[in-house]
């Protein structure tokens, strides 16, 4: 979040302004939705329920309005409804693909030695 508010808080954003809008705010909140799916699963590789990953796609789209709030205030920016459907679709994205790697990730149980 850190890294996005910083972001955000730039006039110049350099070569990004050359990359789609759709792909820098779609990967950069598939990456948060997978983090805080992550977070609300209790770590990598434990199955997140659907309520926690709704959760967690309405905490990155509530993160994504906050930060078009403050890139409204920085001069040469504006906010968008249109950017924060990109953030929604990246977050869901994300969440999904970490609700589909859940099982594969999951350590197998150790087995016990033979005696």
């Amino acid at each position: 979040m850190a890294v996005l508010f910083a972001a955000s808080a730039q006039s110049d954003i350099g070569i990004a302004g050359r990359i789609p809008d759709w792909l820098t705010h779609g990967s950069a909140y598939l990456l948060l939705g997978v983090l805080v799916g992550r977070a609300l699963a209790g770590g990598l590789g434990r199955s997140l329920s659907a309520p926690r990953a709704v959760l967690a796609v309405v905490l990155c789209t509530f993160y994504g309005v906050t930060d078009e709030i403050h890139q409204s205030r920085v001069p040469g920016r504006d906010a968008s409804a249109g950017d924060v459907a990109k953030d929604l679709g990246g977050a869901a994205v994300g969440v999904a693909i970490l609700r589909g790697l859940a099982p594969v990730l999951r350590r197998p149980a150790q087995e016990e030695p033979l005696a």
